[in-house]
């Protein structure tokens, strides 16, 4: 078309990647010791060897890992590197659930020496949410004076031909206000001192904070709306006449967190007994993109018409049941990050109005 772009997302970076794994299936074809590697082993080259991208803010840093991942793809490296690294990626999870000593192992599976100084790169942290509200800021909050430090065992390794070292890796988190919930990350960066110069990354990143603090269902949802688009005050009970599907109530809701599962149970609302199931459970659940300029965008909503599955699986042959006259009310749970689905205190859950069904 005569003209170039810089494309990002993953329509545009799946088929690249697709292409630059079949360069190396073909590279690897004709060598014995390569058709032995597997997936995950093939996958860890890529983001051993990958280009670290520097911070578009702030000189002398790497742009987070929050944002490149492992770096930009580098095909002939991958292929021909011989020293690898698994694991290739680290998460310390966040404050709150810190596991601050990890181990990594550095492979020398080619035919000569090799030496690198071990190094943790920082990069620059990010600052996520608009304070005390908890939606994303409309245009990313970089800041480059709080990061993480990290010990190592030694400085340097030297690795003789099929010899491999694991390399333990202490962190301490930056002194960051925990309510902020800081998004740090860094490399681990075994720089090569040969002639070569290539040198093999590790990223990591973590959260200061306390992740299951997150709200999980977006400001002032979910709600009740009647079948005009309007929501109905919480103090509301909804009539529902089942001969008469305008009465049917809509129930809007979004997230302001991703969730791994969300549940959505009736109850009878004069023994408060679980009836069924409005809809099936539903898993993996991600947040919207909406941000500071228009928190309620990219809302949910589903009619309620009297219907229940018996069970919470989702199940293509399952028939709903209609309830029969009497007074139920919804309730929609949603497990917080990190959180434990056995343990109760780690769900979000809101209670519809009383719907009186007629």
């Amino acid at each position: 078309m005569g003209s170039w772009q810089t494309i990002n997302g993953t329509s545009m970076s799946a088929p690249y990647f697709s292409g630059s794994f079949a360069l190396y299936l073909k590279a690897m074809r004709d060598d014995t010791q390569q058709q032995k590697q597997t997936p995950a082993y093939m996958l860890e080259q890529f983001q051993n060897h990958a280009s670290k991208v520097p911070s578009w803010n702030f000189k002398d840093v790497y742009l987070s890992p929050f944002v490149q991942s492992a770096g930009l793809v580098q095909v002939h490296d991958a292929i021909h590197q011989k020293t690898h690294v698994t694991p290739a990626t680290i998460s310390f999870n966040d404050t709150a659930n810190l596991v601050n000593t990890r181990t990594v192992t550095i492979t020398n599976n080619g035919d000569f020496t090799v030496e690198y100084d071990i190094v943790n790169h920082r990069s620059e942290s990010i600052l996520p949410y608009v304070r005390d509200s908890y939606v994303f800021t409309k245009q990313i909050q970089y800041i480059n004076n709080m990061t993480a430090h990290i010990e190592f065992p030694y400085e340097a390794i030297r690795l003789l031909p099929g010899q491999y070292i694991d390399v333990n890796l202490t962190i301490t988190p930056p002194d960051a206000d925990p309510s902020l919930h800081l998004m740090y990350g860094g490399f681990i960066l075994f720089k090569d001192r040969s002639a070569n110069k290539k040198d093999l990354t590790v990223p990591y990143i973590g959260i200061v904070g306390d992740q299951r603090e997150l709200p999980v269902f977006a400001p002032n949802l979910p709600a009740v709306a009647g079948s005009d688009g309007n929501f109905i005050s919480k103090a509301q009970t909804i009539v529902y006449d089942q001969k008469d599907e305008n009465t049917a109530p809509f129930i809007v809701f979004s997230f302001a967190t991703p969730t791994k599962r969300v549940n959505f149970e009736l109850y009878d609302s004069v023994n408060n007994k679980l009836v069924g199931y409005v809809l099936p459970s539903t898993d993996f659940l991600p947040r919207p993109t909406y941000t500071e300029d228009d928190p309620s965008a990219d809302q949910s909503s589903f009619q309620w018409t009297g219907t229940y599955f018996n069970s919470s699986i989702r199940d293509p042959k399952a028939t709903p049941s209609q309830v029969s006259q009497g007074s139920y009310y919804i309730v929609i749970s949603a497990l917080k990050l990190l959180g434990d689905p056995n343990n109760s205190q780690d769900w979000e859950s809101w209670r519809s109005n009383i719907i009186q069904v007629i």
